[in-house]
């Protein structure tokens, strides 16, 4: 009997250190796995670019307007801004209409925003206005960003695309929209 009860001793012993040992092993397998584990599984690609042709020859005249002397010191230019990270929901609403009104604004984006250079703080958002904003749909987009923008007071000027712009009128109406916050 005793013989037994030694021998179950034994192989609750090394059944335990066996457990031990893989439990070890699995942690050791956590700790050095890479960071981007699961990676492989992700089809992302890189853009060849941020901006359209359009948006980068406008992007040229406005980088004039702004740092021409044109009466824009202390303004930077940012490019393809979410409208999430330009205005926010007031506490107090009740969850519904906070998810439905954060999810208008989630996936939306104006083209460019001109910020205070020292606090990045908003001026001005600029929308280039191309064909496509004579769609239907995007008609409605167009006017619920406006409102949008409106209601949290942050100025809209929307440009026709061109071939060309001249720094020195944009600049002006850039003055006008943004008033004394500059």
């Amino acid at each position: 009997m005793l013989q037994y009860i030694g021998v179950a001793i034994l192989v609750f012993a090394v059944l335990g250190g066996m457990l031990f040992v893989l439990s070890l092993l699995n942690k050791r397998d956590k700790d050095a796995a890479p960071a981007d584990a699961g990676a492989e599984d992700l089809a992302y690609l890189l853009r060849d670019w941020l901006l359209t042709k359009a948006e980068r020859s406008f992007l040229v005249a406005l980088d004039a307007a702004v740092s021409g002397g044109h009466g824009l010191d202390g303004v930077r230019v940012m490019c393809m801004v979410r409208i999430a990270d330009l205005v926010f929901l007031p506490k107090g609403l009740d969850r519904s209409a906070r998810t439905r009104q954060q999810n208008r604004i989630n996936q939306k984006h104006v083209d460019f925003v001109l910020v205070s250079a020292d606090e990045l703080r908003p001026l001005v958002a600029i929308e280039l206005d191309d064909s496509s904003h004579q769609r239907d749909d995007r008609r409605a987009r167009d006017v619920f960003v406006d409102q949008a923008l409106a209601a949290a007071g942050l100025p809209l000027v929307r440009v026709k695309a061109a071939r060309g712009y001249a720094p020195g009128e944009l600049a002006e109406r850039l003055r006008e929209a943004i008033g004394a916050k500059v």
